[in-house]
């Protein structure tokens, strides 16, 4: 029994040991209701000397709040979670402690800014004063200027502000109706007013250049003529001039002036000239003249190389080492030479690179000057000069003339094939109107080289110096093969 009675007795202090710590923790943990949040201070400022500031409290859930300060600014109610305080001064410290509905409580403190003058005249104002009409994205800036709070931009109509208004740089678009001169204006801003004077950039606002004048010079061309003139009169306002041509063949010299020459090749194709005056806003409004060529057709057919000749009226493309030298159906190139009617020593007029087809035929246009009867003379870099019987006449716009024939060429100077065509005769290799030993020793050095390739010295034109180009010079050498001429 006793050792009963001890348990109970020793197990009344234990349980109201428990009892007590269960109590405690109620204390710390259950009996709390919340805490007071963060408290978060600020205000109306920057203001102007004499002026009133609104304080603001925005942290916590507070029930009460009490301001303070460490100046002498007077409260219309310190305890107004947002009060309004006048004879602030510049720096004056607001503290607010705010309460919670708990007594729990927190400290938040906020500095006024005072000025006491409006800011000073904002600097010089970057950017180009002079801009292109309709141009975007163009920036005005100033340096920060002390005191300032903000900026007031101003610009005039048809200029807009595309962003930056109130701040220190602003972007804008140079629109269809702005003025040609006008004026940007900025000001700097706080609470006590506007600086003054504003600071001011001219802005100038440039067209786009108009058209020059009419083109000077004449509508028609001549093939192969070069340095013909034509001229606009100055553009205000242009730097420079820029030319172009829509057609083929023609070559300008002088870009860059309102001055320049044309050159003509024997290809050169109708089209239009055209000018703009240029400057920093870009090319202007252009003037344009169309251009047509002054001139007729000559049309040479059966000019039958004998070195291509490959029989039936046709002729092999001449080769170089690899393949044909020119484009499909091209057998070599000519030169065509027109000569005066009455002393055969003066040319007329010439055109070297004319192209001739395989089956004969060469067709190009002839200056529309040339009206008279001239001799025609047809050259090959390895064949006989060889030349029309008599003067054609080059009256009309069209004019053709076949080589078909001995009688159709200065004494008679063809060779006929085997097969009853007639040839122009090879084996010049030197041009020097005779097919004699002196073109033996430059085509026989080259054989002796392999040479290969497209070279004078291959009279047959199949890519390479060998036997069948000794063939030809020497038949006709011993036929005293030469060219002929009327006089």
């Amino acid at each position: 029994m006793e050792e009963t009675k001890f348990l109970k007795t020793t197990a009344l202090p234990r349980r109201l040991a428990v009892t007590i710590s269960l109590i405690a923790m109620m204390l710390v943990f259950g009996t709390q209701k919340g805490s007071a949040q963060t408290a978060v201070a600020s205000n109306s400022g920057p203001v102007c000397t004499g002026g009133t500031v609104t304080l603001y409290e925005t942290g916590g859930s507070a029930v009460s709040w009490l301001w303070s300060s460490s100046g002498t600014a007077v409260f219309n109610d310190r305890n107004l979670q947002n009060p309004v305080a006048t004879g602030v001064v510049n720096g004056e410290i607001f503290t607010v402690q705010i309460t919670d509905a708990d007594g729990n409580t927190a400290l938040a403190t906020t500095t006024v800014i005072v000025y006491s003058l409006p800011p000073a005249r904002p600097g010089q104002v970057t950017g180009e004063e002079t801009q292109c009409r309709n141009a975007v994205g163009v920036v005005y800036s100033i340096s920060p200027v002390v005191n300032a709070t903000s900026y007031l931009w101003e610009v005039p109509a048809g200029v807009d502000i595309t962003s930056g208004q109130g701040t220190l740089s602003i972007t804008v678009n140079i629109g269809p109706s702005a003025p040609a001169s006008g004026t940007i204006r900025v000001y700097a801003i706080n609470a006590c007013g506007t600086s003054s004077p504003q600071r001011s950039k001219d802005l100038y606002v440039s067209d786009p250049l108009a058209a020059p004048g009419s083109i000077t010079g004449s509508s028609t061309f001549t093939y192969g003529a070069t340095g013909v003139p034509y001229t606009v009169g100055t553009v205000t306002g242009a730097t420079s001039y820029v030319w172009s041509y829509s057609g083929a063949g023609v070559t300008i010299n002088g870009n860059g002036s309102n001055y320049v020459t044309l050159d003509f090749s024997s290809n050169a194709s109708a089209g239009q000239l055209s000018v703009r005056g240029i400057n920093a806003c870009g090319e202007g409004i252009a003037s344009s003249l169309e251009l047509t060529a002054a001139a007729k057709t000559l049309l040479l057919s059966s000019v039958l190389l004998e070195g291509l000749y490959s029989g039936a009226g046709t002729m092999r493309q001449a080769r170089n080492a690899t393949g044909p030298q020119y484009a499909a159906d091209i057998a070599d190139h000519i030169t065509i030479e027109l000569h005066d009617a009455t002393n055969y020593a003066t040319v007329v007029w010439s055109l070297p690179d004319v192209p001739l087809s395989t089956s004969g035929v060469a067709e190009i246009n002839i200056p529309a000057v040339h009206s008279g009867s001239y001799y025609i003379t047809v050259r090959h870099r390895n064949s006989i000069a060889t030349t029309t019987a008599l003067p054609v006449s080059f009256a009309g716009t069209s004019i053709s003339y076949l080589y078909s024939a001995p009688s159709a060429v200065f004494g008679g100077n063809l060779k006929v094939s085997a097969d009853n065509y007639y040839l122009i005769y090879g084996g010049d290799a030197n041009q020097d109107g005779s097919v004699d030993t002196r073109d033996y020793v430059p085509v026989v050095n080259d054989a002796s080289r392999y040479t290969t390739g497209f070279t004078f010295t291959d009279l047959d034109g199949n890519g390479s110096v060998d036997t069948g180009d000794y063939v030809i010079m020497v038949n006709n050498g011993f036929r005293y093969v030469r060219a002929r001429y009327p006089y």
